[in-house]
C-alpha cells in the first residue's frame, strides 16, 4: 500500500492510537486483527461499517471484503 493511501485511511483522529501502537502500519494490522477476531471478515462483497476495539480505543471501520482481501475505505475514532 502506498504511504499516501495509508495515511488517508488512518488520518481520521487516530494520532494517539498511532503513537500508542508504534506506527500507522501497526494500527492497520491491529484493526484487521480486531475485525477478524470479531468475525467481521467472513462475508465477501458487502460493504460494512463496524466498531471494533483496537488497543483500548473504539475504532469505526468502513470496509469491504473482495476476493478474500479486506479493503478498508476509512477508519476513525468517533
Amino acid at each position: 500500500m502506498r504511504n499516501n493511501k495509508l495515511r488517508h485511511n488512518i488520518a481520521h483522529n487516530l494520532g494517539e492510537l498511532t503513537v500508542k501502537l508504534g506506527g500507522e502500519r501497526n494500527v492497520i494490522e491491529a484493526t484487521l486483527n480486531a475485525l477478524n477476531d470479531g468475525g467481521h471478515l467472513a462475508t465477501s462483497g458487502i460493504v460494512k461499517e463496524v466498531a471494533v476495539n483496537v488497543a483500548g480505543s473504539n475504532v469505526i471501520v468502513r470496509f469491504v471484503v473482495h476476493d478474500g482481501f479486506t479493503k478498508i475505505g476509512t477508519m476513525f475514532i468517533p
